[in-house]
């Protein structure tokens, strides 16, 4: 586990990283978690850390939260520990690339505000890198000599973790997959066979696959 960034520096971070959208996950992936995801797409949608709002984009009607607002893409400024949203708004959330930069204290208050704000018979949508290596992310600055991960990731995550914080909460646990999906995003949907080679015969992708989990609310 790396050191735990706070509130305000997770959100000083990202303030930063918005002046580079193009380095956000979501531009480049949205497409392709979309077309994963399809079929647990329904009714209302929102996306739990949404960024520079590139997945939302994509929805019509769909709306964001993050630290940081991005107007023009319909991302609110709000805590996903702590939402204004009422019980059972949403039909579909997606929460992509988040539970790993969560403070330790923050990742089941933010299960729980994700469950309450979905309605039953609904399902949340989420990704994380897959048993990432912290390590070959780590930075030192010189200066203030603090070492720290350079996106801000706290943890290493896998089908474990994800099924003890889901069902803690009282999700269940619809579909697992295992995707390196900003690489994939790059290959033409119909190249199967391809994807599967890619996996099969390299290890080259072991460091950016990514553990999408669908979990349900009853």
């Amino acid at each position: 586990m790396c050191k735990e960034l706070t509130h305000d520096q997770i959100k000083n971070l990202y303030s930063y990283f918005l002046q580079y959208p193009e380095n956000f996950h979501g531009e480049s992936a949205s497409a392709y978690l979309l077309r994963l995801t399809s079929k647990y797409i329904k009714g209302k949608v929102v996306d739990f850390g949404a960024g520079t709002g590139a997945l939302i984009k994509l929805i019509p009607g769909a709306i964001g939260i993050d630290l940081n607002e991005v107007p023009e893409r319909n991302v609110i400024a709000m805590d996903i520990v702590k939402t204004d949203f009422p019980d059972g708004m949403f039909q579909t959330l997606f929460c992509s690339e988040v539970i790993e930069h969560l403070p330790s204290e923050n990742v089941i208050k933010a299960l729980k505000e994700i469950y309450r704000v979905l309605s039953p018979d609904s399902y949340a949508i989420f990704t994380t890198p897959y048993k990432e290596n912290l390590l070959l992310s780590m930075a030192h600055c010189p200066i203030c000599s603090t070492t720290f991960h350079l996106h801000g990731h706290v943890r290493k995550i896998d089908e474990k973790f994800m099924k003890d914080h889901l069902s803690a909460v009282g999700f269940k646990i619809k579909e697992i997959m295992v995707e390196p999906i900003n690489i994939f995003a790059h290959v033409n949907r119909f190249s199967r066979l391809l994807r599967r080679l890619m996996m099969k015969y390299t290890k080259r992708w072991d460091n950016q696959r990514n553990l999408i989990v669908i979990a349900y609310k009853k």
